[in-house]
């Protein structure tokens, strides 16, 4: 496994401690390790979800389902405004 040295603040360096002392964890290194893993994760979802949305976005446009209206139009109609 590739060592990698990092430096903390004191707040996310106590955080740490914290969670070894409470028998939570079993070194620092685990503590990390698990942050980078949900990290990671959350990332992977999110990307998924953005991915997912542009199909549905290239999918409506294929299928003709989209405004030519401008952001300012669609803006002045939502908030009851009439365009000029």
């Amino acid at each position: 496994m590739a060592a990698l040295t990092v430096s903390l603040t004191g707040t996310l360096a106590e955080f740490i401690e914290r969670r070894v002392e409470s028998g939570e964890y079993g070194s620092a290194s685990d503590v990390v390790t698990d942050a980078v893993r949900l990290m990671r994760d959350d990332y992977d979802r999110k990307f998924e979800a953005l991915k997912a949305a542009i199909d549905v976005g290239i999918a409506d446009i294929e299928a003709g389902r989209f405004s030519t209206r401008s952001i300012q139009d669609i803006a002045d109609e939502v908030l009851g405004r009439s365009s000029k």
